[in-house]
């Protein structure tokens, strides 16, 4: 097909804010997980797709199957919370108080939780 530009599993972008590899990173409704460091305005590569294991708030607990939303301003998972980006599915428990949650990532652009 010759109008491919490529795959788009994996994007480089200019980073929107310090990253570090394997934090989350929410560019407008894009959502991806930093492959590399970068520093503010420099170009980074980061996944669209796949499951990773992400930072979550503290008090958020998930079964297997919930949706995922990612709360900018504390670049944490969350539970469905006003101005919150949907960005996957739970594929593994994770209780009030664990660190982190499995997420598969949807893989498209995100929609903001009402």
């Amino acid at each position: 097909m010759r109008n491919k530009i490529y795959s788009g599993d994996t994007l480089t972008l200019p980073a929107p804010y310090d990253v570090v590899s394997g934090a989350p990173v929410l560019i407008g409704n894009l959502f991806l997980v930093a492959s590399v460091d970068a520093k503010k305005g420099e170009p980074f590569s980061g996944e669209a797709e796949g499951a990773f294991s992400l930072p979550k708030a503290v008090d958020a607990v998930f079964a297997i199957g919930d949706p995922v939303y990612f709360d900018p301003a504390g670049r944490v998972c969350a539970a469905k919370a006003a101005g919150a980006h949907l960005v996957g599915v739970a594929i593994a428990a994770a209780g009030n108080g664990a660190g982190a949650v499995a997420v598969r990532l949807n893989g498209v652009t995100t929609t903001v939780a009402a």
